[in-house]
């Protein structure tokens, strides 16, 4: 069964601003080509591979050369398949790789998620996360400057009307940092092998450089992108 979207979740519109969002800001598409070709250099080997959250089109872009299956809660035409994370249309043990980018922090509640992931990942699948993170830098910026809700103090689960209008942008660190033993004892199946910083601090600078002081907007936008990379291995 499909959440209900609210007025604010509607998918053209939510496109298109998007696309506008991104052919106005050309260091997006090179931050989003980064985070799909580490998520590519990631993969477990052979196997069925599906996106979830597939709306960039940047990063469908850099997937399209590989055999990556776009899927999204929302309709949207270029997906074939329009299914709800927690539910997914997927055998037992059918998926080898899961991966997602600023999806996880979306979700309604993240043990079902977890535990879908469960299900439908083979032996040694892996669930890879691109994801904003929690530290004193990335909390200053996102509690001040993003327009999406950020409360570390938070549980595992998001409040909002919809898909992309809920989130906590604080749920991946939340679950997989502060939450960990907590995580291991509800998915003791579930092991974190790789958690890393993706973009370093003097890129994020370089890029303010490039766009000058003066834009705030876009100087808050590029920091609020501090993000780590998540495998989860069965």
């Amino acid at each position: 069964m499909l959440p209900k979207l609210s007025p604010a979740d509607d998918t053209l519109s939510f496109m298109n601003s998007r696309d506008l969002q991104i052919r106005s800001k050309p260091y997006l598409r090179k931050i989003y080509v980064e985070w799909a070709e580490t998520i590519l250099k990631n993969l477990a080997p052979s196997g069925v591979t599906v996106e979830f959250g597939a709306t960039n089109p940047v990063i469908r872009r850099v997937f399209s050369h590989v055999n990556v299956f776009g899927m999204d809660v929302m309709p949207i035409r270029t997906l074939a398949i329009q299914a709800d994370a927690t539910q997914m249309p997927f055998a037992s043990c059918s998926i080898t790789n899961l991966v997602a980018t600023d999806t996880f922090h979306h979700l309604p509640d993240a043990e079902p998620f977890l535990a879908e992931v469960l299900r439908v990942l083979t032996v040694g699948g892996r669930l890879i996360l691109i994801e904003p993170w929690s530290n004193l830098f990335a909390n200053f910026i996102y509690r001040r400057f993003h327009p999406e809700p950020f409360d570390p103090s938070a549980g595992w689960t998001t409040s909002g009307d919809g898909p992309m209008t809920r989130a906590n942008g604080a749920l991946p660190w939340i679950v997989f940092e502060r939450d960990r033993k907590l995580l291991a004892e509800r998915f003791p199946a579930l092991r974190i092998t790789t958690l890393y910083q993706l973009m370093p601090f003097s890129y994020l600078v370089q890029v303010v450089r490039d766009l000058g002081l003066g834009c705030l907007e876009r100087f808050t936008n590029s920091f609020a992108k501090l993000n780590r990379s998540l495998n989860i291995v069965e």
